[in-house]
Protein backbone atom coordinates (compact mmCIF):
# COMPACT_ATOMS: atom_id res chain seq x y z
CA UNK A 1 0.00 0.00 0.00
CA UNK A 2 1.47 2.91 -0.98
CA UNK A 3 0.05 6.71 -1.69
CA UNK A 4 -2.10 9.05 -0.23
CA UNK A 5 -5.14 7.18 -1.30
CA UNK A 6 -3.89 4.80 0.93
CA UNK A 7 -3.23 6.53 4.04
CA UNK A 8 -6.85 6.22 5.39
CA UNK A 9 -6.28 2.02 5.05
CA UNK A 10 -3.14 1.84 6.80
CA UNK A 11 -4.49 4.09 9.63
CA UNK A 12 -7.24 1.97 9.96
CA UNK A 13 -5.11 -1.16 10.21
CA UNK A 14 -2.95 0.69 12.51
CA UNK A 15 -6.06 1.72 14.75
CA UNK A 16 -7.35 -1.62 14.74
CA UNK A 17 -4.16 -3.37 15.80
CA UNK A 18 -3.79 -0.62 18.46
CA UNK A 19 -6.95 -1.32 19.82
CA UNK A 20 -6.63 -5.13 19.98
CA UNK A 21 -3.54 -4.30 21.94
CA UNK A 22 -4.95 -2.57 24.10
CA UNK A 23 -7.77 -4.81 24.19
CA UNK A 24 -4.86 -8.05 25.30
CA UNK A 25 -3.28 -5.63 28.19
CA UNK A 26 -6.43 -4.36 29.81
CA UNK A 27 -7.06 -8.75 29.58
CA UNK A 28 -3.74 -9.09 31.56
CA UNK A 29 -4.11 -6.28 33.61
CA UNK A 30 -7.35 -7.79 34.92
CA UNK A 31 -5.37 -11.25 34.96
CA UNK A 32 -2.86 -9.59 37.21
CA UNK A 33 -5.51 -8.18 39.26
CA UNK A 34 -6.35 -11.63 40.25
CA UNK A 35 -3.75 -13.24 40.84
CA UNK A 36 -2.70 -10.25 43.33
CA UNK A 37 -6.39 -10.79 45.03
CA UNK A 38 -5.23 -14.68 45.53
CA UNK A 39 -1.74 -13.78 47.00
CA UNK A 40 -2.84 -11.46 49.32
CA UNK A 41 -6.12 -13.41 50.05
CA UNK A 42 -3.04 -16.26 50.99
CA UNK A 43 -0.75 -14.29 52.52
CA UNK A 44 -3.68 -12.79 55.12
CA UNK A 45 -4.62 -16.11 55.80
CA UNK A 46 -0.79 -17.08 56.38
CA UNK A 47 0.06 -14.29 58.86
CA UNK A 48 -3.40 -14.69 60.88
CA UNK A 49 -2.53 -18.31 61.79
CA UNK A 50 1.28 -16.47 63.38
Amino acid sequence: MQGEATEPGRLAILNARRNAMLDEIHFREKQLDRLNYLRYEIQKKNSSRD
